[in-house]
C-alpha cells in the first residue's frame, strides 16, 4: 500500500529524538509569470487518508503557520471544503473563487520509504588494570562488547504545488525528501520553512 497512515508510520521512526533533515530533489518556477505575489492562498493537504484524518489538518496548518508568519493572508482547506473528499472539481473552483484566494498551494504525499541499516557489532578491552600483576590480571575481563543492530529509516516524500486561481496555472513546484521525522508536526515545521521561503524569494509571496 503506497499510503497508508501517516501517523502511524511516523510513530514507528526508530530515532524519534532526531531532528526532521528536508532536502527537495527538484524544483520547478514558472519564468514567465509577472503577476507579483499572492497575497490570499488556500492551502490544501491531501495524505490518502481516510476522511477526516487529524493528519491532513496538521499539515495544513503547518503551512497556514508558516505563510502568515510572513505576512500571508492563509487558509486551510479544511474549514471551507468538507474532509470526505466529495467536492467536484467545479465545487471546488466555485468555492475558492467565492472566497477571493489567488492561489491554492497543494501538499500532497507520494509515498513513505523505509530503508534498513545494518551497524556491524564490536568488542574491545576496558584497558590494562593498574596495581601490579593482579591489576593486570583482573583488568584483562574488562572486555566490551556492543552486537549489531540493524535500524530502519523513514523517507516521507511529499509534493507541493503552488497555482494562481485565475487559469490555475503552476507557478511554483518540488518534490521534497525528509529524512527520519520524529512527528508529523516536525515534518510540517521543516518543510513549510523551505517552501515559504522559495515562495517568498522567487516574488510569489
Amino acid at each position: 500500500m503506497k499510503y497508508r497512515i501517516l501517523g502511524l508510520v511516523l510513530a514507528a521512526v526508530a530515532i524519534a529524538a532526531c531532528g526532521t533533515s528536508t532536502k527537495y530533489t527538484n524544483e520547478f518556477v514558472e519564468p514567465q509569470y509577472s503577476g507579483g505575489p499572492v497575497d490570499k492562498i488556500l492551502v490544501i493537504g491531501i495524505t490518502g487518508l481516510v476522511s477526516g484524518d487529524s493528519q491532513e489538518r496538521t499539515l495544513e496548518m503547518g503551512f497556514v503557520n508558516a505563510l502568515q508568519s510572513k505576512g500571508v493572508d492563509a487558509t486551510a482547506s479544511y474549514t471551507i471544503i468538507p474532509r470526505d473528499h466529495s467536492a467536484t472539481r467545479e465545487e471546488m473552483k466555485a468555492a475558492i473563487s467565492k472566497a477571493g484566494y489567488g492561489g491554492v498551494l497543494l501538499i500532497k504525499l507520494v509515498g513513505i520509504d523505509t530503508r534498513t541499516k545494518y551497524t556491524p557489532g564490536y568488542s574491545a578491552y576496558g584497558g590494562m588494570g593498574y596495581g601490579g600483576f593482579y591489576g593486570s590480571y583482573y583488568g584483562g575481563y574488562g572486555m566490551v562488547h556492543s552486537p549489531g543492530h540493524y535500524s530502519q529509516y523513514q523517507y516521507v516524500t511529499l509534493e507541493t504545488s503552488f497555482y494562481e486561481t485565475k487559469g490555475y496555472k503552476l507557478l511554483w513546484g518540488g518534490t521534497s525528501e525528509s529524512f527520519a521525522p520524529s512527528s508529523t508536526e516536525s515534518l510540517v515545521k521543516s518543510l513549510s520553512s523551505k517552501v515559504t521561503s522559495s515562495l517568498r524569494s522567487n516574488g510569489l509571496i
